[in-house]
């Protein structure tokens, strides 16, 4: 077995690496005193906070999850969790019912089940009490009163036995893994998600027995975050809530861990027929958790953060110097086992077939030189910085990350840290934290007996003989014998990263701000637009909100996009990414990400699309100065290092050759080509990089983002307009005066190409099958048509889903999805994906069939149109109250030259349309003859 040169051992990690002797002594930590936690005399629990927001969260938690199954209820939490959505007493279809009253299924109407909890969540319309008390009536119903009869239990079973199906987890691969790390104790037998056997076979009686033990009251919470009446709520829960039943059970919790498995030598582990066709290589150590109670905890955690931030940010230079797929990473993150939270240390990382020795000499190397040496005072500060601007962060969070700590609180009793009122702990513990300190906790994780498990993962059958037990051994015994030097960081002394800015302050002096200037305000809109003498135009849209300090930012070239300009594809898919990768003006590109992450700016991304070129961002207002120079810098000094290049390309490559063996980029690189008109195949994306070079990439960059004439920005969010005016004068300014460069005109086609059978795709041995249907019409573009092309897929989102999930049982989930393209013409498409058994596909794709035609030739039903326009009407509403969607629009509209009052004629067409016209329309965009269908099979699947 391999025995590494690393030392000490693990279970010492918690006295060896605990709470710094420098801070202060231990104390609890507080809730936010602006929840108020209640709980009734059954011992229902329910947690209330006002917060202002669009949306209301609300989460319904049962403190019981797959830990509480017996040997005959395997997966049967999960189960539950989907009857659910099944059916209840009052809500014979719930999805569908708060589907059509604005909660959108999947990403606000959902539900998981996890080792310790059941949490159904929905986010709803703010101040929308009618709709808030439906949804507590439902999920009063959930604790008690779910339809649990036999024929809705084994429709609902032909589902979940189709999510398993689905699942991207490799079961053999997942189960090798925890069993290794586990050591095959009892803490291994939580079900795979992949396994549908347990769905498949079990007793009606067994749900009945798990339902009635465990959705009892004192298990059982609500938690509802957002701008509430909490006194009226309270009463409310009272209301529905005080009847439930209390369990006779007086405790749930997790077990008491048995560390009995920690004391194992390390391990090597080949696995072969990874499906994914990667090859990848996965490090892992391994701990109990550590819940955050008090300040002891707490420092605990943020030296978690600290080790974490600096390793990844370390180990991901070797992404680059190696040209692996992927970046190497390092993260902790809870195995699902049951019993006890156990956590692991994991790093991991792809790479292209031949370099997996390589790649695990260099990552073990690395973490043999943290061991010994431990981190810089630079890497400490960078991590202090971005740990202690995660805290702060997650302090202003969105209602429902909010409710799901709150949910975390009542399931484990953690605190959250990010309260106000331990704010002054976290920054007084981060100070008080050392490079010594830093140092003593990576030695308590990379110890000689940490049973470190080293898994190599190979698609073939018989993998690399190269990496094996043996040449694993030979690593750390090399190690051991080399004098290594200690890890010096690529941010120098000369640029440290604190209080680093963009610009010299003779830079920044010597710009000041332009006189000669056009400004238009139009009272219609609210968007004041500006015209700079070097051609750029500007529009600002304020919006006063006291919820949203965030900026949105828009831009768009005065190039036509990729679409209409012979463009190679490598240039304009990687082209700005180098050039932001190398850096800008007197910073190289890791001082450039050490900015960002000082300055709470997640990117200033340049895209590069079809139809457009351009920059785009999300940003506090207090960095609006920060994102003009950014903007300057890029346009003015960009870098462009061949270092960067090569090592971008090479990956690039390697990623594209790894996933030609990926099934589901297979089918998607299929359907390009199909489909396209440029061909966006893997093998010319492959054949376009071998070719390139750097004169091209800075050529391109240039073409596509350094001109003003015709450059158009979008600002829309909550800042003062007088004071960003200003700023926009001095920066943008000042940016010299530059034409764009003329790029070949091309005729385009926007039609997809029409297929009379359908295109069938082999591959991959799964037993699933995926389809991908498409309907294409070249129309003339006017408010009504957009409006009806809206509404129709909207509707059809609902009704497949409703048909081929509920009523024929065939999949687990669909998805319908739309988009308007009016560079030239106008191109109404709409898709239609979802998988399914292989036995399955031909009947599900009538199924679709029936109900195109039913449409075509019934429309929609006039209650369910009124609903439908009422959806529409409330969601345009709701998204001119975002930065985003103006910002976006401002430029859709200057790019289409038609007038920003457009949002006005789209109000008024939602309100004149009827559904004759949306079957009208119908009628022209899902005709037969614009469907073509793309089909994936197994190999081994028999028609």
């Amino acid at each position: 077995m391999i025995k590494p040169s690393l030392v000490g051992v693990l279970l010492m990690l918690f006295s060896t690496i605990g709470f710094s002797q420098r801070s202060e002594r231990n104390t609890k930590l507080d809730i936010d005193p602006n929840v108020i936690i209640g709980k009734l005399t059954n011992g229902f629990t329910y947690y209330l906070r006002k917060s202002p927001g669009d949306k209301t969260a609300v989460q319904f938690v049962v403190k019981a999850g797959y830990n509480q199954e017996t040997a005959d209820q395997r997966y049967l939490a999960h189960i539950l969790e989907h009857m659910a959505f099944r059916g209840t007493k009052s809500f014979s279809n719930p999805m569908r019912y708060f589907e059509e009253r604005g909660i959108a299924r999947g990403s606000d109407f959902n539900a998981v089940t996890t080792n310790d909890r059941t949490v159904y969540y929905a986010n709803l319309p703010a101040q929308n009490y009618e709709l808030l008390e439906k949804l507590l009536e439902f999920y009063r119903e959930c604790a008690h009163d779910i339809n649990l009869s036999s024929d809705n239990v084994d429709n609902e079973r032909l589902v979940v036995i189709e999510e398993c199906r689905i699942s991207e987890q490799d079961k053999d691969e997942s189960a090798i893994v925890r069993r290794t790390i586990m050591g095959n104790t009892k803490y291994t037998d939580k079900p795979d998600f992949s396994e549908s056997q347990s769905v498949a076979t079990f007793k009606h009686e067994s749900l009945l027995n798990y339902y009635n033990l465990w959705y009892r009251s004192n298990f059982q919470a609500i938690v509802i975050v957002g701008d509430i009446d909490c006194k009226r709520l309270e009463k409310l829960i009272r209301r529905l809530f005080s009847d439930l039943h209390k369990s006779k059970i007086k405790t749930v919790g997790v077990e008491v861990a048995d560390t009995s498995f920690f004391g194992w030598k390390n391990r090597y582990v080949t696995i072969t027929g990874n499906k994914n066709g990667n090859e990848s290589i996965n490090i892992y150590l391994k701990s109990i958790q550590n819940r955050i109670t008090d300040s002891a905890s707490l420092a605990f955690n943020l030296k978690k953060q600290l080790y974490n931030a600096m390793t990844t940010a370390r180990l991901s230079i070797l992404t680059q110097e190696f040209k692996y797929a992927e970046a190497v990473s390092s993260r902790f993150e809870s195995l699902p086992v049951r019993g006890p939270q156990i956590e692991v240390l994991r790093t991991g990382f792809t790479f292209p077939s031949g370099k997996g020795l390589q790649a695990l000499t260099e990552v073990l190397t690395q973490l043999e030189r943290i061991k010994r040496y431990g981190f810089t005072a630079t890497e400490l500060g960078q991590a202090k910085l971005e740990v202690f601007e995660v805290q702060r962060i997650n302090s202003r969070i969105s209602n429902y990350q909010y409710a799901g700590k709150l949910t975390n609180h009542f399931v484990t009793g953690e605190i959250m840290p990010f309260a106000y009122s331990n704010q002054k702990i976290v920054e007084t513990i981060l100070r008080s934290i050392k490079v010594e300190d830093m140092h003593a906790y990576a030695a308590g994780w990379l110890t000689a007996n940490n049973n470190m498990d080293i898994f190599y993962v190979s698609p073939a059958t018989e993998p690399n003989k190269v990496i094996n037990e043996f040449s694993v051994d030979r690593i750390f015994k090399d190690m051991a014998l080399v004098n290594m030097q200690p890890y010096v960081s690529p941010v120098t002394d000369e640029q440290p990263p604190i209080n680093r800015s963009l610009m010299t302050p003779q830079k920044a002096n010597q710009l000041k701000p332009v006189a000669n200037y056009i400004e238009n305000f139009d009272k219609k809109t609210g968007i004041t637009s500006i015209i700079l003498e070097n051609g750029m135009r500007i529009f600002l849209k304020p919006i006063d909100s006291t919820q949203d300090s965030s900026v949105t930012l828009k831009s768009v070239s005065s190039q036509s996009g990729n679409l209409l300009c012979d463009t190679t594809l490598a240039l304009k898919k990687y082209a700005h990414y180098i050039i932001a990768s190398s850096g800008i003006g007197h910073l190289k590109g890791s001082q450039l990400k050490a900015f960002f992450d000082e300055h709470n700016i997640d990117h200033l991304a340049l895209y590069n699309g079809e139809s457009g070129n351009g920059f785009e961002s999300t940003f506090n207002n207090s960095r609006l100065e920060e994102i003009l120079q950014l903007i300057f810098l890029f346009i003015t000094e960009p870098k462009l290092d061949t270092a960067t290049f090569e090592s971008i390309i090479s990956t690039e490559k390697a990623e594209i050759e790894l996933s030609k063996k990926r099934l589901p980029d297979q089918f998607s690189d299929t359907i390009q080509y199909f489909r396209s008109e440029r061909k966006n195949s893997s093998v010319r994306m492959l054949h376009e990089l071998e070719s390139s070079s750097i004169i091209e990439v800075n050529n391109y960059f240039k073409r596509q983002f350094s001109s003003t004439v015709g450059a158009a920005y979008a600002f829309s969010g909550n800042f003062n307009l007088a004071h960003f005016k200003a700023l926009i004068l001095k920066y943008l300014g000042n940016i010299p005066k530059k034409a764009s460069d003329e790029c070949r005109q091309r005729q385009v086609n926007l039609k997809a190409k029409q297929l009379a059978q359908p295109v069938v795709i082999r591959s991959g041995e799964r037993d699933e099958a995926r389809i991908q249907i498409f309907f294409d019409i070249v129309d003339e573009y006017s408010e009504r048509n957009h409006i009806a092309f809206e509404l129709i897929a909207k509707y059809l989102d609902v009704q497949l889903f409703d048909r081929l999930r509920r009523t024929e049982n065939g999949i687990y989930n669909i998805t319908v999805y739309k988009n308007i393209n009016k560079t030239e013409h106008a191109q109404y498409s709409i898709g239609i994906s979802f998988a399914c058994a292989p036995t399955s596909v031909q009947r599900l794709i009538n199924s679709v069939k029936e109900e195109i035609l039913d449409l075509r030739n019934n429309g929609i039903e006039q209650d369910q149109f009124s609903r439908l326009k009422y959806l529409q009407t409330s969601d345009l509403k709701s998204q001119m109250r975002l930065g985003r969607y103006w910002a976006n629009y401002i430029i859709k509209h200057y790019r289409e030259q038609s007038p920003f009052t457009s949002f006005l004629d789209e109000s008024d067409a939602l309100g004149s349309i009827n559904h004759i016209d949306v079957m009208l329309f119908a009628n022209k965009v899902l005709s037969i003859a614009n469907m073509s269908t793309y089909i994936q099979l197994p190999n081994n699947f028999e028609q």
